[in-house]
């Protein structure tokens, strides 16, 4: 028949959380904003300082502080342990109900350790409180586990429910009178350690199992998210090699823009689509890239397949790709722009010449002292009514004023006057 030395199994126990420590603290390093390992990490430091605790129960000054300090610690541990995995589901744990218990339960086994020195109760209420907390793992990882780290979670629910019975169990026979014997290998005593060593080595494998999963799960979900902004940009992207143009990827508004279908860009080269008959202007980008990483707006002339040459406006960026320097870049069809913009400027042309003639007729005007004549640009005189009206949107309409009329009709401007 197999025996197990108490002592042994603490020592052993020991050694296993300092190895869960370990993990779980390199993991923490790596990814520390994964929400709960940090409260996993607590949980793993409060086991080890509790087997410490355990441990130190041998020295007869030290048992006070041995047994309390066990016991706060194997408890709080616990509560970390349940808050990682709420804040790993995305909920919030209620911190104040949890510290009054935690404070309660302290307060229990003080009372219990130094006033009323009694093991037994010790040992019951220390069982139920770890079944407890073992159980609303249980329910929290049923309730609120994250899709898509389904194995994983059930893993650590189905030894969160063993811990849990087997802690039951020891509580109610503590309370039906078995009694407690601390470093004695009874059956209740190698089975509480055993169960410590493998749901303690279970726990950390799982949990570093769900935060890989959830991990790969965001990473996977953000991959899709960019693929799903890459294909549905108005703008032509395209992902190419810095060194030598080859093309990697292009989004579906770049088939638009040159013509070219995905199969037939993928996998060549930007020179072999001739999308730059001045490779020049593709070197000079290329040096940009590399001494400054990223180009906003650059100009140039970008060729379609059917030979229609078009202006883009290209902004780039280098990314680390496949172990190579590559370049995203974001082409802006502004041909319409530019058209726009010389249309307009024709315009403002057009009416620059008009204002240079309508001020002509502002200027110094050569006329007739005798007969209002007007010399135009090739030396002739012209009556002033058709040298304006050809210079500018002026007419004419004929009268006579009241001084022509007394002068010409004297006999009649007293009446056609009215004096």
């Amino acid at each position: 028949m197999v025996t197990f030395e108490i002592r042994t199994l603490i020592y052993i126990l020991g050694i296993t959380h300092l190895i869960q420590l370990l993990i779980l603290g390199w993991h923490y390093r790596l990814h520390r904003n994964v929400p709960g390992l940090g409260w996993w990490l607590l949980w793993s430091l409060a086991e080890v300082l509790a087997g410490a605790g355990m441990l130190l129960r041998d020295i007869p000054a030290l048992e006070l502080v041995s047994v309390l300090g066990f016991n706060l610690f194997a408890v709080a541990g616990m509560m970390g342990q349940y808050v990682g995995l709420l804040r790993f589901c995305g909920k919030k744990e209620n911190r104040k109900v949890l510290l009054v218990l935690l404070l309660l339960y302290f307060l229990s086994i003080f009372w219990l350790t130094a006033v009323r020195d009694d093991i037994q109760w010790r040992s019951v209420l220390f069982s139920v409180t770890l079944a407890a907390l073992s159980f609303l793992s249980t329910y929290a990882l049923l309730r609120y586990r994250p899709p898509g780290i389904a194995s994983s979670a059930n893993l650590a629910l189905f030894f969160f429910l063993i811990h849990g019975g087997i802690f039951s169990i020891r509580g109610w026979l503590f309370l039906t009178g078995t009694p407690m014997r601390v470093f004695e290998s009874t059956p209740l005593n190698v089975m509480a350690y055993l169960d410590a060593i493998i749901c303690g080595l279970v726990w950390t494998f799982s949990f570093i199992l769900m935060m890989n999963q959830r991990l790969n799960q965001e990473i996977r979900e953000a991959r899709e998210e960019m693929e799903l902004i890459f294909n549905t940009s108005p703008d032509a992207v395209l992902i190419t090699r810095l060194e030598d143009g080859w093309i990697v990827n292009v989004n579906d508004a770049f088939t638009v823009l040159s013509g070219y279908r995905r199969e037939e860009a993928i996998g060549r080269n930007v020179t072999d689509l001739n999308l730059w008959r001045n490779l020049e202007e593709r070197e000079v980008l290329v040096r940009r890239l590399r001494e400054n990483r990223s180009v906003q707006n650059y100009e140039t002339r970008f060729f379609r397949k059917d030979g229609e040459a078009l202006t883009v406006s290209l902004s780039a960026k280098t990314i680390q790709l496949h172990n190579g320097l590559h370049v995203i870049s974001v082409n802006r069809d502004i041909s319409e722009r530019i058209r726009a913009e010389a249309e307009r400027e024709r315009l403002i042309g057009e009416l620059q010449e008009a204002l240079k003639k309508v001020k002509t007729l502002s200027g110094l005007l050569p006329t007739c002292a005798s007969c209002r004549k007007i010399r135009n640009d090739k030396g002739e005189w012209e009556p002033m009514e058709i040298y304006i009206r050809e210079r500018s949107e002026a007419d004419f309409s004929h009268g006579i004023c009241p001084e022509c009329i007394e002068k010409l009709y004297p006999d009649l401007a007293a009446e056609i006057l009215g004096k």
